[in-house]
């Protein structure tokens, strides 16, 4: 989860530095990383099914830097689409952490 949230944002430090109208992809960004990056020390992260959990959201953060580092805004289009993906799988994985708890024994 912290590499996930470092990755973004470096990519949003970079978006940051593109002219144009980026304001709504950077919110999005910013709000994703910060509901992520709260789940960081949530005891589930550290089960099996936790990690689990954690790879669909690193994985999307880790493509948008690809296409970040590729096109360096160049594609709108594709920034837009790898940004859905990091939102929606850090929105997945926030609303199952939500309904899970786990007991340290």
């Amino acid at each position: 989860v912290i590499q996930a949230v470092e990755i973004v944002e470096n990519v949003i430090a970079g978006i940051k530095n593109l002219d144009g109208d980026n304001q709504s992809l950077i919110e999005s960004l910013e709000t994703a990383c910060k509901d992520v990056g709260l789940l960081k020390n949530k005891p589930t992260l550290r089960t099996k099914d936790g990690e689990g959990l954690t790879f669909p959201v690193l994985e999307a953060a880790q493509n948008l830097e690809e296409i970040w580092e590729e096109t360096e805004g160049d594609d709108p289009d594709e920034l837009q689409f790898k940004t859905g993906e990091f939102v929606d799988s850090a929105s997945t994985l926030t609303g199952k952490l939500k309904k899970r708890t786990v007991i340290m024994t």
